[in-house]
């Protein structure tokens, strides 16, 4: 009897290619977040917490602070104790959620605003206030020569399920 390398050969050759593609297919078929710090969940399984809408022709971060008063928060973009950056690309009404933090309550607001990311130079964001019954404001403040619109949000009650309060549109 012969014993041949060919065939299990070939055998090891399909077989590779055979898992190579179905890791292939599983990853390009990920239904991930195209934006960082969102989530596809459904609101029943989230956080609660503050929802702000984006819509961006280019890269964008989302930086936030929390503020003892009014005035701190508005002294300038990054007055307050910064919390966290949210980021991502181009995006069209993309809902990003802020969750709340129970360390939150030893604060009295919440600021959030846009810049645009490292690539993205000449984009401003406009923001238009979305919930009256939250007490957000929408106040301008500047930073070497630019001006920034950014949202205030009350913290003087805990949240509970998911607070739609702001949307962000970027301009050139």
């Amino acid at each position: 009897m012969r014993k041949g390398i060919a065939a299990p050969t070939i055998l090891l050759v399909v077989v590779l290619f055979s898992v190579v593609g179905i890791v292939l297919f599983t990853l390009g078929n990920n239904k991930g977040n195209d934006v960082k710090g969102t989530s596809n969940k459904k609101a029943s399984d989230e956080k609660a917490g503050f929802v702000f809408e984006v819509s961006s022709s280019t890269t964008w971060e989302m930086p936030e602070y929390l503020c003892n008063t009014e005035s701190e928060c508005k002294s300038g973009p990054t007055s307050g104790k910064r919390w966290g950056t949210i980021g991502g690309g181009g995006t069209s009404m993309k809902s990003v959620l802020v969750p709340y933090e129970d360390a939150w309550k030893a604060y009295k607001y919440l600021k959030i605003y846009m810049k645009p990311g490292l690539s993205s130079s000449g984009v401003v964001f406009k923001v238009n206030l979305l919930n009256d019954g939250t007490g957000a404001q929408k106040v301008t403040m500047g930073e070497d020569n630019l001006n920034y619109e950014a949202v205030l949000v009350p913290l003087e009650n805990s949240v509970s399920g998911q607070i739609k309060v702001a949307s962000f549109t970027s301009e050139r």
